[in-house]
């Protein structure tokens, strides 16, 4: 019969699955069947199957960690005779099963930014049939060099420097989305930091900041080294190199949204 639909919304996960039911079960029986597992997978049989009496929770277990080694889980049978067996790569009447190719899937959201950073930022014809690949040699032979002005230009003097201070401030307290937006920037790993950030910098000439990726190294970095030094009066000019071009656009849109600007006020970009 048909299986029932869970409620609108909900989704399933084979991490978070194989967790809840790990969690629900003694270790000795999350050992037993991972060596049950991994010596059939290391076995030439092509079936194993699981006695009857397992339970709702060790089913599910099961079938999250054949998902995870890569193999194929099924269940028949109903009732106290239900029982479990596990695949490998080939089905049950032994013919190789066929493999397409591999798939990415992406969430909902992943595919909006994805969307977004495209519309923005659309590729040209040579990125899109693999010309800039191809030859990058040829591409970077006909780069004409020039100096970038944009730290040529003075710096910033005082009254020029608490001018900002005071129109940023203003803007965080006043307007609700940079309030937001400031949650947000305060929740990020790296906030917890800031003030040894900081002290680290004044004491020391080089300084290595190592995270993960996504803690806020690249976007917030910058705006703690800049908000230290114009607290103190003092102008300074940073510099965050990106690999790629899409990458330098969108942290500094990024960077200039959370401070309420647009680029090239007080964070630009160069792409050479």
């Amino acid at each position: 019969g048909m299986g029932r639909k869970g409620p609108k919304g909900a989704k399933t996960n084979a991490a978070a699955l194989t967790k809840a039911a790990l969690a629900a079960m003694s270790e000795e029986t999350t050992v037993r069947i991972t060596t049950v597992l991994e010596d059939f997978r290391a076995s030439d049989a092509q079936v194993h199957t699981f006695e009857p009496s397992l339970t709702n929770q060790e089913r599910a277990a099961v079938h999250a960690m054949c998902k995870k080694m890569g193999m194929i889980s099924k269940s028949k049978g109903y009732g106290e005779r239900r029982c479990l067996s596990v695949y490998k790569t080939k089905n049950t009447q032994g013919a190789v099963k066929e493999e397409g190719p591999s798939k990415l899937g992406f969430s909902e959201e992943a595919r909006q930014i994805l969307l977004d950073l495209f519309t923005h930022y659309p590729p040209d014809d040579a990125e899109l049939n693999g010309d800039a690949v191809k030859n990058p040699g040829d591409k970077a032979a006909k780069i004409q060099w020039k100096t970038d002005t944009a730290f040529s230009r003075p710096a910033m003097q005082k009254h020029d420097i608490a001018k900002k201070v005071k129109m940023l401030t203003s803007k965080l307290n006043d307007t609700r989305q940079l309030r937001k937006i400031g949650e947000g920037r305060s929740k990020l790993p790296i906030a917890s930091f800031k003030d040894h950030i900081s002290s680290t910098l004044e004491n020391h000439q080089v300084v290595l900041i190592s995270g993960e990726t996504g803690c806020g190294k690249t976007t917030q970095v910058p705006q703690y080294i800049l908000d230290h030094v114009w607290g103190k009066g003092e102008s300074c000019k940073i510099i965050c190199t990106q690999p790629r071009r899409i990458s330098a656009m969108s942290v500094a849109e990024r960077i200039s949204v959370e401070r309420g600007e647009t680029v090239g006020d007080t964070v630009g970009y160069k792409v050479y």
